[in-house]
């Protein structure tokens, strides 16, 4: 049949062709590329005969068949396009929209314009299904849709939500995810998706699952804890129809919510990816380490003896990111103890790429060996430093954790680079963290250099604006440094500060409890009796209850 209407193709009006190729898209029936570049060649020199509905159903039929026109097809259609816009029904436009993200060809921006105005024209008409290709569409060729349009698709979801199907619905919360609008899309809108995706539970697709939790991780947008549970309960109920990506999504969301599943659901998780762990990229496999690191999870042995195998096969296929990552991933397991063979490929790696890191990515490496206690050979430990004092622009994270590394791996830096590094401390005091502060303070106390004093008296005003939110970790690692510093008398107001916030604070480790009390002592502070007498409790460890500040 295909071959008798291919015969008789001159004859062919707009309708003949569109009907055609819409048959076959829909029967999913793919004929040669032979015959739908002849069909496209018909179709070029009769589009401006074309009725809006036919332009529509044609252009969403090439991309059900995955048909990728040449260039001279995509002038004629927008030329035709131009009139037949204002013309277009919801589902017309929002399969146009569709079919170009499909193919993946970027419309013009007067075609791109004159969409977007239809969409608002029409927009009372829309359906949950033009919505959420709309969207999708929009997101897939990195279009910015205008804020009205937004508005418009913001309504129309949270006043027909019971409408749309999971599929529309997920497609439409992706789109706001990609597109990182700001302000975008509302707690109303989010509220409506969180509660439609816990009713319609049991009818989420892997795809939806994926969607949903990356987007809301995208979006730093966590639904609430009871749909949290059932995109768990769904997630393993299909665990063995998800694809390799939509597993890998799901994961990465849930390590950027810092949403910790059951260990039965990462246990069943894990075995799932094992199916697909060989196939995967060092890009993604990277991603997947860096997931669990974050969630605290240790991977099976599997995995590891995968990893190292593809690290053998594949090492040329790293990137300086990737290693990074790896290395970090690894400092974070509590359990397995990567293999020596492992940390030895890494290290390889991490030597060829020193001049290529970036600063964060350097101060990741050191971190990551200090916490594995690999103390990298002296080559690569002197090109790191080299490399650590040519770097400019330290972000708090890394200023902080280099430093911290360098005092942990017990290699003395030469005063110039700990007198940049402390210059690097100095300028971004504003945005140091507790925890930032903490390892600061303690490696130059550990290195035994002294900073300069408006950099201590910098260090102290910030901590003096946010003393309450020092933990018990961080308090008792500051205390030991100020103890271990000549310019303790400088920081005599911290000091005070910090006596007041350790008798807030209401448990602690034995170190922590000891080093608090040592510290104290060091200082010529003496606690008042409670506070030292709960502290030496946890200090011997006789204390199982909390301590409350009177």
């Amino acid at each position: 049949m295909i071959d008798k209407a291919m015969s008789l193709r001159k004859q062919w009006t707009p309708q003949c062709i569109s009907n055609l190729l819409w048959s076959l898209a829909t029967l999913d029936y793919h004929p040669s590329s032979l015959l739908l570049q002849k069909a496209e060649t018909e179709l070029k020199g009769k589009l401006r005969f074309f009725k809006p509905q036919e332009v529509s159903s044609t252009l969403w039929a090439l991309a059900r068949l995955s048909h990728q026109p040449q260039e001279g097809f995509w002038s004629a259609l927008e030329n035709r396009l131009d009139a037949c816009i204002p013309y277009l029904k919801p589902q017309e436009v929002s399969n146009i929209l569709w079919a170009y993200a499909r193919i993946g060809h970027d419309p013009s921006n007067a075609t791109t314009d004159a969409l977007q105005i239809q969409c608002l024209r029409i927009s009372r008409s829309l359906s949950p299904q033009s919505v959420g290709n709309i969207m999708w569409a929009f997101a897939k060729l990195s279009l910015s849709p205008s804020m009205q349009l937004l508005d418009t698709i913001e309504r129309t979801t949270i006043e027909h939500v019971s409408e749309f199907t999971m599929q529309n619905l997920h497609n439409t919360l992706w789109g706001f995810a990609v597109l990182s609008v700001r302000n975008r899309p509302s707690q109303l809108f989010l509220e409506a998706v969180h509660q439609s995706t816990f009713r319609h539970a049991r009818h989420l697709k892997p795809a939806d699952i994926a969607n949903n939790i990356w987007s809301c991780a995208v979006l730093q947008a966590q639904p609430p804890g009871q749909v949290m549970k059932v995109l768990q309960y769904q997630t393993l109920n299909c665990i063995h129809e998800f694809t390799p990506h939509e597993l890998w999504n799901v994961l990465w969301g849930l390590a950027t919510m810092a949403y910790k599943p059951h260990s039965v659901f990462m246990e069943k998780f894990e075995l799932e990816m094992n199916n697909h762990i060989e196939e995967t990229s060092m890009q993604d496999l990277a991603g997947i380490f860096v997931s669990f690191g974050k969630l605290s999870w240790t991977p099976s042995e599997r995995i590891l003896e995968v990893f190292e195998g593809e690290l053998k096969q594949n090492g040329d296929e790293i990137t300086p990111e990737n290693v990074a990552s790896f290395l970090w991933a690894m400092g974070k397991f509590s359990k397995a103890v990567p293999k020596a063979k492992t940390l030895t490929i890494l290290q390889e790696r991490a030597d060829d790429f020193m001049d290529d890191f970036s600063v964060g990515e350097l101060a990741v490496v050191l971190w990551s060996l200090a916490k594995l206690s690999q103390h990298p050979s002296g080559d690569l430990m002197t090109r790191a430093k080299n490399a650590c004092g040519r770097h400019e622009n330290y972000t708090p994270f890394a200023v902080s954790n280099t430093l911290w590394a360098l005092a942990k791996l017990n290699d003395q830096p030469s005063k110039e680079l700990l007198g940049k590094l402390e210059q690097q401390s100095y300028q971004l005091t504003k945005d140091l963290r507790p925890q930032s502060i903490a390892n600061i303070l303690w490696s130059f106390a550990t290195l035994q250099y002294e900073p300069k004093e408006e950099t201590m008296n910098a260090l102290q005003e910030k901590c003096m604006g946010m003393v309450d939110s020092f933990g018990s970790q961080e308090l008792s690692n500051i205390l030991w440094a100020l103890a271990n510093t000549e310019k303790s008398k400088v920081l005599q107001r911290l000091v005070i500060s910090f006596l007041r916030r350790a008798t807030a604070i209401d448990s602690y480790t034995q170190k922590e409890a000891t080093t608090v009390l040592w510290s104290f002592t060091k200082l010529t502070i003496e606690p008042n009796g409670l506070l030292k007498n709960r502290l030496r409790s946890f200090q011997e460890g006789r204390s199982s209850q909390k301590f409350h500040a009177i």
